[in-house]
């Protein structure tokens, strides 16, 4: 029996230890989390520590270990209590983050404080236990007290949680549960079982198993967090329609109106543009190749208005028939005109869009003959590469691709999509 408290106490001491560390170091958990299991786990270090010093020490005669059994046991029974009050606390930032229920805070730590003042009490009178002159821990007639203010904590934490539970998730209300549940349960056995720590054993473990079931919940919901936020700013980044193109397009095609019969193909032109817009925030998935270039041409044909001969467009497609994530390819061949072609002193130019099938992926490259840039650099003009990152980002969340920039001062650009085959979502081959 001896070496069976050994090792449960040993045990207890290693799964506190690794839980700490866990906590600091090994998960992805909230402030207010954090905080109150570092404080469990401290907790249950002490209360483990208490039991496994208790005995090892009992047995031994002097004043001592006397002192120091008493020491340890007052320990071993205020820790279990202390502990059901920081739990309990915990659950009430959880169910009651608005602290209404602040009066029943107030009367669980009375209950904490009362249940200490019986301990003083017992070390002088035995009401609990008893140490006789060999150094022996015993068992008096009244110990099955000592868990009478923890179950009527418990039953208090029972009827919070069921009270609360439309504020938690099924994850934490299973884990709360069953850190009431097994406690509870360990109290009932120990009342028939002298000798085993079973309680110290119990406490580790469901402490773990809440422990657990919480950090699961919050990377599940951090996980669902990063992907909604992405989703908005997929969906922010497509309802970009930059105002100054729109304006300058308008612009071009109020003179037209005036003198030139082109102006009707031009606003046809334009509305093109607009539809592929428009429709483009209602896909989140990748759409096909060959709708992202009918955009991409509405676009260049209406800068093809504006710029004339000043701008020359090449296509150079291998292949077409492929998925791309949409709005990717347009940005790309408007940072070429504007911050290329357009840069250039004589403001004349050339944009290349190519397209290249590998065995295991598809690239689309943008180029131009503009002045280039580096790329690891801030412009000098103080504007961010903004629409290339995100660009870059919309590729690797809804593709698994990367983006890769070809580019030095004096020789040009070339921006590069590479989308890995394997990601290819739908088969659109005819």
């Amino acid at each position: 029996m001896s070496i069976l408290n050994l090792a449960i106490g040993l045990s207890g001491l290693m799964l506190c230890l690794m839980g700490f560390l866990q906590v600091r170091i090994g998960t992805r958990t909230d402030k207010t989390t954090e905080r109150y299991f570092l404080q469990i786990y401290l907790i249950l270090f002490c209360f483990t520590g208490a039991n496994l010093a208790g005995q090892l020490m009992r047995g031994h005669p002097g004043i001592g270990y006397r002192a120091a059994l008493y020491i340890s046991n007052f320990v071993e029974f205020l820790a279990p209590m202390i502990l059901v009050y920081t739990v309990t606390v915990y659950l009430l930032s959880r169910v009651d983050p608005e602290r209404e229920k602040s009066s029943l805070r107030t009367l669980l730590l009375a209950l904490l404080l009362g249940h200490g003042i019986l301990l003083v009490v017992s070390q002088f009178t035995g009401l609990y236990y008893v140490i006789d002159e060999g150094n022996v821990y015993h068992r008096s007639e009244a110990y099955a007290l000592s868990y009478l203010i923890p179950l009527v904590m418990m039953g208090t934490d029972v009827h919070l949680l069921y009270e609360g539970s439309a504020r938690l998730s099924e994850k934490e209300t299973l884990a709360f549960s069953l850190y009431f549940a097994i406690p509870i349960a360990a109290m009932m056995l120990q009342l028939f079982i002298y000798g085993i720590s079973v309680i110290v054993f119990s406490s580790v473990i469901a402490a773990f198993v809440m422990f657990i079931f919480v950090v699961s919940d919050q990377t599940e919901r951090y996980a669902r967090q990063v992907e909604e936020n992405a989703a908005l700013q997929v969906e922010i980044m497509l309802s970009q329609i930059r105002p100054h193109f729109l304006f300058n397009t308008l612009g071009a095609i109020r003179r037209l109106c005036r003198s030139d019969p082109e102006a009707r193909e031009a606003v046809g032109r334009f509305s093109t543009y607009l539809r592929g817009n428009m429709d483009s925030l209602a896909h989140r998935e990748p759409v096909a190749f060959s709708v992202e270039l009918d955009h991409t041409k509405a676009y260049l044909d209406l800068e093809k208005l504006r710029f004339g001969d000043e701008l020359t467009v090449v296509y150079d497609l291998e292949t077409t028939e492929f998925l791309i994530p949409t709005l990717t390819l347009q940005p790309l061949v408007e940072n070429a005109v504007v911050h290329g072609v357009r840069a250039k002193e004589s403001g004349t130019g050339t944009v290349t869009v190519a397209t290249r099938e590998k065995d295991d992926r598809f690239e689309i490259s943008v180029s131009d003959d503009g002045p280039g840039f580096e790329p690891g650099r801030k412009p000098e003009d103080g504007r961010s590469h903004i629409g290339l990152e995100n660009v870059r980002e919309r590729v690797r969340r809804l593709s698994g691709g990367e983006l890769l920039i070809d580019s030095a001062p004096g020789r040009g650009s070339r921006v590069t999509i590479v989308l890995p085959k394997e990601r290819d979502h739908a088969d659109i081959r005819h």
